[in-house]
């Protein structure tokens, strides 16, 4: 998949640089890449156009039907399909349409800033891809990672600030200026560092739609359940959809399709581990990011020994003695 969609400016990353503050730790990598969102859909599009797998026009209304779902378009066209996945760009109207509702969010939002930067310095930055965390608690401050998209160094800052607070505001209009003050260490350990973009900043709010009333629609991806970008599974978890989505209406030859009962995809067992497992991922971001209290210290320890490999080998000592 990577080599039919990767863009040609991708670039190979082997390994990843974790700084805080005058510590830094190395992780080896296998087939990661540093892409451009925008170019990489783009590309993935361009593709299945080019094989007359892909036809790009704006979705008006939908409604959704036991044995077929008709599709409105802004040409006045119309297509009734025995299936129609919603993945991503569900708008208001079409949330209206097929009758969604969310589930009772969890007050849970992400706040992501993106630029591009430039080294000052002549030899460029000493490592081709970094993240770097905090040394001590800043309110709602997860962390920041530099990688490569061709010859530029894109910067993302990963936070639950409220879009409208002074440090979001702060972040648009001088992200450097900013970045140094949450990482007082940055220029010691990376040089100077020169903005050659514009500020790209949008925030994510956590929803679930409701769909066990649709027959003939179905809703996968980001369209189902919003993911927080500091938490890296985004990718993943839609991955996850489309293999249980193709198992889910795999029929025998001969039985009619209106046969297929759509709510076995939402209930599937991988599915709901994998989307329950990604909102667990959001709220301990937030939580580890914006809490000091002794249950969340506390937590943070466990983490970090059961990364450690004693986490667990202190649990089985602990059931042994009981």
């Amino acid at each position: 998949m990577n080599d039919l969609v990767r863009p040609l400016e991708s670039v190979a990353i082997d390994e990843v640089h974790e700084i805080v503050g005058t510590r830094r730790t190395t992780v080896a990598y296998n087939n990661l890449w540093g892409m451009d969102y925008a170019a990489t859909v783009n590309t993935f599009r361009a593709k299945l156009h080019s094989r007359g797998l892909l036809e790009l026009r704006k979705i008006l209304r939908m409604s959704d039907a036991p044995d077929h779902c008709v599709l409105h378009f802004d040409d006045q066209s119309v297509i009734n399909a025995r299936l129609a996945v919603v993945a991503t760009g569900l708008s208001a109207g079409l949330r209206k349409s097929l009758a969604l509702k969310t589930h009772e969010p969890d007050a849970l939002l992400s706040t992501t800033f993106g630029f591009d930067v430039e080294s000052g310095s002549s030899d460029g930055f000493p490592f081709d891809a970094f993240n770097i965390r905090p040394e001590k608690f800043i309110y709602g401050l997860q962390y920041a990672t530099f990688f490569p998209i061709g010859n530029r160094t894109r910067v993302n800052l990963f936070t639950c600030w409220q879009p409208n607070s002074n440090n979001a505001r702060d972040c648009r209009s001088n992200p450097l200026l900013i970045m140094d003050r949450l990482f007082p260490r940055l220029r010691d350990t990376i040089g100077h560092v020169q903005l050659v973009s514009q500020v790209q900043a949008y925030t994510t709010n956590y929803y679930r739609q409701k769909c066990d009333h649709l027959k003939s629609a179905v809703v996968v991806g980001d369209a189902y359940q919003s993911v927080s970008p500091a938490t890296g599974v985004g990718i993943s978890k839609c991955l996850t959809d489309a293999s249980v989505l193709l198992r889910a209406i795999v029929m025998p030859p001969g039985q009619p399709f209106n046969s297929v009962d759509l709510n076995s995809f939402y209930d599937d067992p991988l599915k709901r581990e994998v989307d329950d497992g990604a909102l667990r991922r959001w709220a301990w971001a937030n939580e580890s990011s914006t809490s000091q209290t002794m249950r969340t210290s506390l937590k943070k320890i466990k983490r970090k020994l059961q990364k450690m490999g004693i986490g667990s080998m202190m649990i089985g000592k602990k059931k042994t003695i009981t």
